[in-house]
């Protein structure tokens, strides 16, 4: 019986490494691997469904099934879990010493719809009670990397969001004062620990990383991303399946080394 061929695209990260190796190989399906970071996978699977399964992101998917859009199907296997309370920084001389200080200033973020902006809304929100028609909100470059808006959606008309040119970079915009970044793309994002050894930025909330602990009291996981498999794949129930097994024993695997 011919293997079911099975483009599988996600970030090499080391729990999904196995798969995208070939040290797993599930059985009955050919896979072959396509590595991207996390942020133009999402765009080409949710504007071009170019993958069987993907890496997608988790806000991203929950807005398209709330609003009745279900070209994707979820598989519970999620690659990609980050606390953010230690992921937004400000400029030391915006005058922004704790959360409340935000409201009425300019937080930038690479899309507003993306996981990492939406737990550090409801972080804001729910533990600072700053609301996000509070805030005067941008979404643009960040570090050169730029794409048009991953999915459609509606905002609240008391929430503001302004699309920045794609010439205008937000990284060197937050060394000259009044702006808070908001969760870079991707973990150990170049310019921040350079501005950060220049002393420019401060983390936001300061303790920001002596919190965690409490934080994991209420929420075990931050998950960031899933992978989803697109709904007009043939088979789906059996590919969904051996695909989850696969991945789950990658991740298996690198959690036992």
């Amino acid at each position: 019986m011919d293997r079911l061929h099975l483009t599988l695209a996600a970030w090499d990260y080391d729990r999904v490494r196995p798969l995208l190796d070939g040290t797993i190989r599930p059985e009955g399906i050919e896979v072959e691997p396509i590595v991207s970071r996390p942020s133009e996978t999402f765009f080409r699977m949710l504007r071009r469904q170019e993958f069987d399964v993907s890496e997608l992101s988790l806000s991203n998917y929950t807005m398209l099934r709330a609003g009745g859009d279900d070209r994707f199907v979820a598989i519970p296997v999620f690659p990609s879990r980050q606390f953010r309370h230690s992921c937004i920084y400000v400029n030391k001389n915006a005058g922004i010493d704790e959360p409340k200080d935000l409201i009425g200033k300019k937080v930038g973020v690479p899309e507003y719809s993306m996981t990492a902006a939406v737990f550090a809304r409801g972080l804001l929100l729910h533990d600072y009670g700053v609301t996000p028609d509070s805030i005067e909100w941008f979404s643009g470059t960040q570090d050169g990397l730029t794409r048009p808006s991953r999915i459609d959606f509606d905002l609240p008309e008391s929430v503001v969001l302004h699309r920045m040119p794609i010439e205008q970079d937000m990284g060197p915009m937050l060394e000259e004062g009044d702006w808070m970044q908001s969760s870079p793309p991707m973990p150990r994002t170049p310019w921040i620990p350079a501005l950060a050894r220049e002393a420019t930025l401060q983390r936001l909330p300061p303790n920001g990383e002596r919190i965690l602990p409490t934080s994991r009291a209420y929420s075990r996981s931050c998950i960031q991303s899933s992978f989803a498999a697109r709904s007009t794949r043939r088979t789906p129930g059996p590919l969904l399946a051996c695909t989850r097994r696969s991945l789950n024993q990658g991740m298996g695997l690198r959690s036992d080394h």
